[in-house]
């Protein structure tokens, strides 16, 4: 009843989450292309490599008659290149005959190459942390200068050349973030109504049910009639000759009297008219779980009465109602004794323990690392703390590892556990990992 482009959604977008195939597939084969870019002493990619690519850029790959594998690859690179950015290393990179810029080798967008810039690598045109051409004897067209300095000078130039992906905040292309990715441009701005109706503390057959009304896709007769699912959209307790969703659930008189009875029922209840309005006004109010649960069995009453002619009295009604939020209650109650209290323990005598963390600042870039350092009783051993420039969140969580390490090193401490709240940051230590590779100049 809701379209399919909206039921594969993420549920921040209205959604269920449902993933459409095609776009985990183009995800699963994004996993193929990262490796092309970031390993190539595996043998599968050393084989395509030579056989479809003749030193190409896999981000320029052609269709050739080419492997199933390989024209996989070919289709699904139309909607994951965007994704791939350049992340400068140390600017090694030759300026015009390697694919550093992910538009292709430069000396195909130039008349010539000056004899003079032949071996000009990328590092050559930074001068104080940006980009200089002053001294080449090429001449650049402007669209491509400008297209070269959107691309950000590392502030400590370390590591190889590469390409980072956009879809992920650690630069690293995972399945998940390409999905995504994939999703993105087809949404506008994120209702916080949609994550608040699945956040709501009340069974999921009730919050799908407010998921339907946000959609006003409810099964009432006037939608099925709409939907030639039906032939009469009239309601068949009062005979009112549109039975929407508004009137099923608030404005039929059976309906009413169930909302009168219960009591204590916010008075925007029976006034707002816009289905989406009256259901996010439902699911945001103090009282959402009770007007949730009530919805649900004016919903029950509804379908009783239409499909098996059975008329519940409106006291059978409030009774359920005042049984179903209690019941709600104690399963809540209960809930909260299953979570597990999460706290610190303390490492076995010899050894000394060290909690990391790091923040990062997303428009200014700037890093900031701390931890602390306590023995086997728990008593304060030493801190740090240590600001750093240009970085993303998973470098600042790699750094924040690499530094507590150092202090506890440094402070003459041999039996060290590490504690990180970030596993992409574990993950690039223990490696190796493709985390690890981007990450390379800190690890190691």
């Amino acid at each position: 009843l809701v379209g399919w482009n909206i039921v594969t959604r993420p549920k921040e977008f209205g959604g269920l989450g449902i993933r459409e195939s095609r776009q985990v597939n183009i995800s699963l084969i994004g996993k193929l292309i990262w490796d092309v870019l970031h390993s190539p002493q595996k043998p599968w990619v050393k084989i395509l490599q030579a056989k479809y690519l003749h030193g190409e850029s896999v981000l320029h790959a052609k269709n050739n008659d080419a492997s199933q594998v390989w024209n996989s690859i070919v289709k699904a690179l139309p909607f994951l290149r965007q994704g791939f950015y350049p992340k400068l290393g140390a600017g090694n990179s030759s300026l015009w005959y390697e694919d550093w810029l992910g538009s292709g080798p430069l000396c195909r967008e130039v008349p010539y190459v000056h004899i003079s810039d032949t071996d000009r690598t990328v590092a050559q045109c930074w001068q104080q942390g940006a980009w200089n051409f002053d001294s080449l004897f090429t001449r650049l067209p402007m669209e491509l200068a400008n297209r070269i300095q959107q691309v950000p000078i590392p502030s400590s130039p370390a590591g190889a050349d590469m390409f980072s992906w956009a879809g992920d905040s650690s630069g690293c292309y995972t399945a998940a973030s390409s999905f995504r990715f994939l999703l993105s441009p087809d949404h506008g701005l994120v209702d916080p109504i949609w994550k608040r109706v699945w956040k709501l503390p009340v069974p999921k057959k009730i919050k799908f049910l407010l998921w339907q009304g946000l959609h006003s896709s409810i099964p009432t007769n006037h939608f099925r009639s709409l939907r030639h699912l039906d032939s009469v959209g009239s309601f068949p307790r009062c005979s009112y000759p549109q039975e929407t969703t508004l009137h099923a659930i608030r404005d039929c008189p059976h309906s009413r009297e169930v909302w009168l009875q219960v009591g204590n029922t916010p008075s925007q209840i029976f006034s707002l008219m816009d289905c989406f309005t009256w259901f996010k006004g439902v699911i945001t109010n103090s009282a959402a779980k009770k007007l949730a649960i009530v919805i649900w069995w004016i919903w029950l009453l509804r379908n009783n009465m239409v499909f098996h002619g059975n008329n519940w009295s409106v006291q059978y009604v409030t009774r359920m109602i005042a049984l179903s939020i209690a019941q709600n209650n104690i399963y809540l109650e209960k809930h909260e004794l299953w979570k597990e209290n999460v706290k610190w323990s303390p490492p076995e005598y010899p050894c000394i323990k060290v909690n990391v963390d790091g923040s990062w600042l997303g428009q200014s870039r700037i890093m900031g690392v701390g931890g602390v350092v306590r023995d086997a009783v728990g008593r304060w051993k030493g801190g740090f703390a240590r600001s750093f420039e240009d970085g993303d969140s998973l470098r600042v969580e790699i750094l924040a590892l690499a530094e507590g390490l150092s202090f506890c090193w440094n402070a003459g401490f041999r039996y060290i556990i590490c504690e990180s709240d970030c596993i992409g940051a574990v993950k690039a230590v223990q490696g190796p990992t493709s985390i690890e590779i981007i990450f390379t100049s800190i690890v190691t």
